[in-house]
């Protein structure tokens, strides 16, 4: 059973209904409440269109060359890389046919090394250079102080460095360096 406080309560609870007037300042006010929300929703939407805008404009402002430039000039400068062992010309050439012998099998370029008697291994892109490197600047000889190593050649010092060789069982130390006038080149054969 409910008590009669209870029902009293939830009377009370119940809105009372309003008379036409009282109905009609709450629509309007309501219309008034919805209508400022709207507002404020259209007035951030125009900011936001603004932050574009201004955004969007400062990029057709600013080529983006100029901004790589900026950005550029904000890090450290790099040194260029100094060439050595090669001429302007030489070192173009050099370029030209690292890219024509990429086009070629792994087996093609194999089989020219080995015509040169130059290092067989490493990956596409090592083969295509040291074969560029050859015809360039001709095929590198085995080196003269131990006698089985192949000098690396660093085009950027431009000198050759031999690490040593291996053996039939141990590997033979080198560690010689030569300049570019020590170790004359073999001419390299197509």
């Amino acid at each position: 059973m409910v008590s009669t406080r209870n029902k009293k309560a939830q009377e009370s609870k119940k809105e009372k209904p309003l008379p036409k007037s009282a109905k009609a300042e709450k629509a309007s006010a309501d219309k008034k409440k919805s209508k400022a929300k709207q507002v404020k929703k259209e007035i951030k939407v125009e900011k936001k269109k603004e932050k574009v805008a201004a955004k969007a404009n400062q990029k057709r402002q600013t080529p983006p060359q100029l901004e790589k430039e900026s950005k550029k000039a904000k890090a450290k400068p790099k040194a260029a890389p100094q060439i050595l062992g090669y001429t302007p010309d030489q070192y173009d050439r050099y370029k030209q046919l690292i890219i024509e012998y990429k086009g070629k099998t792994n087996d093609e370029l194999k089989s020219i090394l080995r015509k040169n008697d130059q290092k067989v291994s490493g990956t596409k892109d090592e083969l295509a250079e040291r074969i560029a490197d050859g015809v360039v600047l001709g095929a590198i000889p085995k080196c003269p102080s131990c006698g089985g190593g192949r000098p690396k050649f660093d085009f950027k010092k431009g000198t050759y460095y031999c690490a040593g060789y291996r053996d039939d069982v141990d590997f033979v130390n080198c560690h010689k360096k030569y300049s570019l006038s020590d170790l004359p080149r073999n001419s390299w054969l197509l």
